[in-house]
């Protein structure tokens, strides 16, 4: 009877040694995948944010040429008035 308690407890003892041995690499690799993770999700961030940059400057050059456009538009209205101004003056002399 003594012999096979000891054997059992010998055997108990391996088995927790084994078990802690396995929840510690459980652990371990959890964190490593935590980690791995984390680096992803940075990165993607930095991506989106380069993206967003991207677009903000795309976008507030479009607006700097729409707004030069509207500028030159303005200024060739402004010329064809004048002319015609002129040409109503001239008419109304003649």
């Amino acid at each position: 009877m003594r012999k096979n308690r000891k054997k059992w407890k010998k055997r108990k003892k391996l088995k927790r040694k084994q078990n802690y041995k396995k929840r510690e690499k459980r652990k371990i690799g959890k964190k490593e995948k935590g980690r791995e993770k984390r680096k992803k999700e940075k990165k993607n961030e930095k991506k989106k944010e380069k993206k967003n940059e991207k677009k903000k400057e795309k976008k507030n050059e479009k607006k700097k040429e729409k707004k030069e456009n509207e500028k030159i538009a303005g200024k060739k209205i402004e010329e064809e008035i004048l002319k015609k101004k002129k040409l109503k003056m001239t008419m109304k002399k003649n």
